[in-house]
C-alpha cells in the first residue's frame, strides 16, 4: 500500500468509518502528521450532541486491533481520537454542505483582491461549488473567493 500521508489517511478513513457508525459517531477527518520526532494518526469524530472523552476512548479501543491487522501504516505512530473542536476547519465538500447557512470566517494567504484588500473575512456561508466559496456579510453583500486562496475556512465562534 502507498505510504503517502493522503493515501494513509484515506485508507484509515475507509477502514474506520464503519466502526464510528457502530458507536453512533461520524468520522469527520483523518490526519497522519509528524509532530516533532513522532508520527500521529489523528481521527476526528463528531455527533450531534457533542463528543465526550468516553466517545474518544471507545472509538480508540474499537479501532486499535483492526488498524494493527490492516497494517496500513508501516512506521510507529501514536493514535489520537479527538473531537473536532468549536473552531473546526471546513475542508471537504461534506463540511461545506453540513455548515451551509452558518457563520464562518476565512483567512487568506495574501490580501483578497490584492493590495489594500482584506486578509480575513467572515459571513454566512451561502454557496460552495468545489472551487469557489461565497459568504454573505452582515450588510447582505456577497464575498466570493477561491477555496485555494484561503489558508483556512472555519466556523466562527460566537460568544
Amino acid at each position: 500500500m502507498s505510504t503517502g500521508r493522503i493515501d494513509i489517511a484515506s485508507a484509515v478513513e475507509k477502514l474506520c468509518a464503519p466502526y464510528a457508525e457502530q458507536l453512533g459517531l461520524t468520522l469527520w477527518d483523518v490526519e497522519f502528521k509528524k509532530e516533532g520526532a513522532d508520527w500521529i494518526l489523528c481521527l476526528y469524530i463528531d455527533k450531534p450532541e457533542g463528543i465526550s472523552i468516553n466517545d474518544c476512548e471507545n472509538m480508540s479501543r474499537l479501532i486499535d486491533e483492526p488498524l494493527d491487522d490492516a497494517d496500513i501504516i508501516k512506521t510507529p505512530y501514536r493514535l489520537q481520537v479527538s473531537s473536532l473542536g468549536l473552531d473546526r476547519p471546513l475542508k471537504l465538500q461534506k463540511d461545506f454542505d453540513r455548515y451551509m447557512g452558518e457563520q464562518v470566517e476565512a483567512k487568506f494567504y495574501k490580501a483578497l483582491g490584492g493590495k489594500g484588500g482584506k486578509r480575513e473575512v467572515s459571513g454566512t456561508l451561502s454557496a460552495y461549488d468545489g472551487e469557489n466559496v461565497t459568504l454573505t456579510d452582515e450588510k447582505g453583500e456577497q464575498i466570493v473567493f477561491k477555496r485555494s486562496d484561503a489558508a483556512y475556512i472555519r466556523l466562527k465562534i460566537i460568544f
